[in-house]
Order: C-alpha cells, then structure tokens, then sequence
C-alpha cells in the first residue's frame, strides 16, 4: 500500500524561544491542523506557554483550552513532542520559555 500524501508538513527551521513574550518569534499557524516541536539536544527549555493572535503584529493573548486551563507543555532535550490540539484554529503563535532557545517547529497542513 503507498504512503499517503494527503498530508504535507511544513518545517519552520529555527524559531527563537524567549523567556519574553516579545522576543519569541511568531509561528504562522492558521491553516495548520496539528504539528510539533522538536526540542534540540543540550536545550534547556522545558516548559512552553502559548500565546496566539489573528495577525503577526498584533497583541498575543495567552492560550486557554476549553477547561480554562493556559496551554503550556513540559518539554525536554532531545524529543518531539505534539503541539497541544487547543491550538488549533489560531492564527499565529508564539511561545514563551522557561529558558532562551531555538527549536524546530514542524506544522501540519
């Protein structure tokens, strides 16, 4: 059976974690319905919270899922983790960090 490409994935190479909302790099994710964030070895992030707004210059709001909760994922050195599904239907991210850094975010379209 052939592999399906139904699905395609867009790699964003290099995207700035902060620990200041307004130094991390936003993330186009509009039109994406899921993804990850592959976290490289020697890291020190390990916490993420998500912010969104509808355009790439205006003011992020922190992420809540449908509890109420903040969206905001443990992460570690070396892995691939899923980016959490209450993100989905937002227009553009960012994420703040625990700690400086760069990752890989893969988004799936």
């Amino acid at each position: 059976m052939p592999l399906s490409t139904e699905r395609r994935f867009k790699t964003l190479q290099s995207v700035a974690f902060d620990t200041v909302l307004a130094d991390s790099q936003v993330i186009p994710f509009g039109h994406a319905s899921g993804g990850e964030v592959r976290i490289p070895a020697g890291s020190s992030i390990t916490s993420i919270t998500w912010w969104s707004c509808d355009t790439d210059t205006g003011t992020f709001l922190a992420c809540y899922d449908s509890a109420n909760a903040a969206v905001t994922q443990t992460v570690a050195a070396s892995r691939a983790h899923s980016l959490p599904t209450s993100l989905i239907g937002r227009g553009f991210l960012k994420g703040v960090t625990n700690a400086d850094g760069v990752a890989d975010v893969v988004t799936r379209t």
